[in-house]
């Protein structure tokens, strides 16, 4: 028998064993080291692939998934719950009035607001679960195997866990930001990518319109509530 290391990026990954009834010459080693050498440099490239493809499907802010890495995905996800008959549901959300936190404090600021709600949010989700920046601070999350009602209590979660949480804006000042949600279920909501996202973005508007009109009521003078009732 004969061998001859595999190693990949000056690391070694393996032993190539080669054996057979009798022994190996000189010029038949120095065959099984270049046979060797040529899979350590597949490898290498396979692992150089894996890890560009890698950082092309990462957002950079917040590094979870992007939104290129989400429209490859949900239709995949959209085929396997349509032949196996699974749920799957798509939660879509996104920061209310982040607008005034860019303009008080400015881009970078608002950044890094979001890198942290995004480290926030995906503590609550399931390791299968596919949670993407959508665009700047919209996200959506692809939930393979959850009902509406699962979804619909991990929004819960992730509204209670945001709402407590104080973000830094500059040392010693903090501020707490809501957030509005929208859950969409396939395959009564939508049976296309585009009709889930459609479906998830318009009940996202209606529950962001009317947590606003809570909100306004709520700051209304006790006189005028009692006017309403």
């Amino acid at each position: 028998s004969t061998h001859a290391v595999i190693t990949v990026d000056n690391h070694s990954s393996g032993v190539l064993l080669v054996y057979r009834g009798e022994p190996f010459d000189e010029q038949e080693q120095q065959i099984v080291e270049i046979f060797a050498a040529q899979v350590s440099l597949l490898i290498g490239q396979l692992s150089a692939r894996e890890q560009i493809q890698g950082l092309a499907d990462t957002d950079d802010l917040t590094g979870i998934a992007n939104k290129r890495y989400f429209r490859r995905q949900l239709p995949q996800e959209i085929d396997r719950a349509r032949v196996y008959s699974l749920p799957l549901a798509l939660l879509m959300f996104d920061v209310d009035d982040f607008k005034e936190i860019n303009d008080q404090y400015g881009h970078t600021v608002g950044d890094r607001v979001l890198a942290s709600l995004a480290a926030v949010i995906r503590k609550e989700f399931r390791q299968m679960d596919i949670l993407t920046r959508y665009a700047g601070d919209e996200f959506v999350a692809i939930m393979p195997m959850a009902s509406g009602s699962m979804a619909q209590s991990v929004s819960e979660r992730i509204r209670s866990a945001v709402e407590s949480q104080k973000f830094s804006v500059r040392p010693g000042t903090f501020v707490q930001v809501g957030i509005s949600m929208g859950v969409a279920c396939y395959p009564d909501q939508g049976e296309t990518t585009e009709e889930l996202l459609t479906a998830a973005a318009r009940k996202m508007q209606t529950n962001k319109h009317a947590r606003k009109t809570v909100i306004s009521l709520a700051n209304l003078p006790v006189t005028n509530l009692d006017a309403l009732r």
